[in-house]
């Protein structure tokens, strides 16, 4: 297999799932994409909502309006959003952990990309129906960084 010569997100977006896993309060409870079809939500002790976390990672995006660029289209560097949704028991919970979310990953740069920046949060608090049991409070939160190849 030849290596690939343009940019590509498989390894950073372990790498970023690996920073949300050092996380202590998620306690390995980190998801991509959804919570797997089958599984409970994550309780506790008490019935009450583990905190967790679910990272859903985008494409890449050309950065340039002209795609061309000098280096072209495959050399130039790549816009990768993602988004990561944060849960916990109480509304309180789930933006302290945002919070801990945005103290690991911001400004976090892996070999061939910038820096990860935040680029909304806090902005969703849902669901907002109290009967879903067991309650639990999520945040969406959106970082991105550029790739380069």
């Amino acid at each position: 297999m030849t290596s690939l010569t343009t940019a590509t997100t498989s390894v950073v977006d372990e790498q970023i799932e690996g920073l949300l896993g050092t996380i202590p309060e998620f306690q390995g409870r980190v998801f991509v994409g959804k919570v797997p079809d089958g599984e409970d939500i994550p309780t506790d002790s008490r019935g009450m909502v583990a905190p967790y976390v679910v990272a859903i990672f985008g494409g890449l995006i050309q950065t340039r309006t002209n795609r061309r660029g000098i280096v072209g289209a495959r050399g130039n560097l790549k816009h990768h959003p993602f988004t990561v949704f944060v849960t916990g028991a109480t509304d309180r919970q789930a933006r302290r952990l945002c919070d801990r979310v945005r103290d690991t990953i911001e400004g976090v740069e892996f070999e061939g990309t910038g820096e990860i920046s935040e680029d909304t949060s806090g902005n969703t608090a849902y669901p907002g129906n109290a009967t879903l049991k067991p309650t639990r409070y999520s945040y969406m939160m959106t970082f991105s960084l550029l790739i380069g190849a």
